[in-house]
């Protein structure tokens, strides 16, 4: 699979890991650039998420501005449930409907589940190789959760856009029904998830 070099080079690629406030405000008008309002977690919220669990996915930054991130939260199995029902916006999830830190790692016998809530990429990085990098990174990062025990069992995302339909399918969801507030929910497995984000960064999938 190739991707057109943007015209910074991927050279200028790397992932941020301490984010301040200004930079979750920086995301949220990258969110804004696709979405309405009503779909979008304010910044505050999402630092909050970021500092309850920071394994959420990664931030990708050119020349050191933001110009890509992935949202994916570790869920139990209630919260899943009512995201797979169309239930739950995840505008409106807080804390307490993420696993902790904690939690996650811990060897409880308790299914996790994964929430893909969005993936973004800047307008100007859109057709580039932007996002081959931020999956990448994003596939390190799942491979370590992985790598300490971490078993996940299935996928939700919570499509506003029929881009993010189109999206839901390439990383291996399906669809399975409209949602309460006007969206449409695709799940799927995390194993086929794992060989569709596999394939995305470029990688050999498993068999």
């Amino acid at each position: 699979m190739s991707f057109p070099i943007h015209p910074f080079h991927k050279t200028c690629y790397a992932v941020k890991n301490d984010l301040t406030l200004e930079d979750y405000r920086t995301m949220q008008r990258l969110e804004a650039e696709y979405y309405t309002e009503k779909h979008i977690t304010p910044a505050e919220e999402a630092a909050r998420w970021s500092n309850h669990n920071p394994w959420m996915g990664v931030v990708l930054t050119c020349n050191n501005e933001i110009i890509g991130f992935i949202d994916v939260l570790p869920v139990g199995e209630s919260v899943f449930h009512q995201i797979e029902e169309g239930r739950l916006n995840d505008r409106e999830m807080t804390t307490d409907h993420i696993l902790s830190e904690k939690v996650l790692f811990q060897h409880d016998g308790n299914p996790r589940h994964l929430f893909f809530s969005c993936a973004v990429i800047r307008q100007d990085f859109r057709g580039t190789d932007a996002l081959m990098f931020l999956m990448k990174a994003y596939l390190m990062q799942l491979h370590t959760l992985l790598e300490r025990g971490v078993v996940f069992h299935k996928v939700a995302g919570d499509c506003v856009t029929e881009e993010g339909e189109r999206f839901a399918r390439k990383i291996g969801l399906s669809y399975r029904r409209d949602s309460h507030h006007g969206t449409r929910v695709y799940t799927g497995s995390f194993s086929d998830f794992l060989n569709r984000i596999t394939v995305l960064a470029g990688e050999e999938a498993a068999d």
